[in-house]
């Protein structure tokens, strides 16, 4: 396998992160699970994806899912010291990869993205913030539930722009339907608060929110590896 995406821990989080890509288009053979857990890599095979079953701190483990050639590493395990560990042994073999990883800590973030993730979600912080929004604008809440869980209504997507969008201005997108958060034009976001960008050009490609119409990949969710 090659520029395929390697999942470490396939639990709550990986298991959704799975399905996001799969909802994406993304083709169920690039997608490798690595896991402890021996039914969680029977249900990542349901799913119709490569299984490694074994520790993802261990070097062999990650080689046997070919990390060294993938070109997106999600780090979805349940203790953030194994986060840390796989975080780090996976930059090694991947020095150009993207790898995301999940932290329960806000504090394991920055240790994180020390070990070599270009990017890190604190889920139990992210987790807080929701359950607070809920309760002081239930409106609000409900809006972000639904754009977490991409089978509900709402999404959020990064796509190039078609051809009929070329030359028009990103209010005229909304138009359609779609709600556009930003413009990516030269590998430069231009969010849609701070943005100038008044005509899209080739090239560009948009970050917007629209409905969503999720393919129901899914199976009941094991304990976290």
């Amino acid at each position: 396998m090659e520029d395929h995406t390697v999942i470490v821990g396939f639990g709550v989080k990986g298991r959704s992160a799975a399905r996001m890509l799969l909802e994406s288009g993304i083709s169920p053979l690039s997608i490798v699970v690595v896991s402890m857990d021996k039914s969680a890599v029977q249900d990542a095979n349901r799913m119709g994806l490569a299984g490694v079953l074994g520790d993802a701190r261990r070097e062999d483990v990650l080689r046997d899912a070919a990390t060294e050639r993938a070109s997106k590493i999600i780090v979805a395990t349940d203790e953030d010291d194994t986060s840390v560990l796989v975080t780090l042994t996976a930059r090694r073999l991947a020095p150009k990869a993207e790898i995301v990883a999940a932290a329960r800590e806000a504090a394991t973030a920055q240790i994180l993205r020390q070990s070599g993730a270009s990017s890190v979600i604190p889920t139990a912080e992210s987790a807080g913030h929701l359950m607070a929004l809920s309760l002081i604008s239930p409106v609000a809440g409900t809006l972000m539930e639904d754009l977490l869980d991409s089978g509900r209504g709402l999404e959020v997507m990064q796509r190039p722009i078609t051809k009929e969008e070329l030359g028009i201005s990103p209010t005229e997108v909304d138009k359609t339907g779609e709600i556009v958060l930003a413009v990516i034009r030269d590998d430069v976001v231009h969010r849609f608060d701070t943005s100038d960008i008044r005509i899209l050009q080739k090239g560009d490609q948009l970050v917007v929110i629209r409905h969503s119409e999720g393919n129901g990949y899914g199976v009941a969710p094991p304990p976290e590896s």
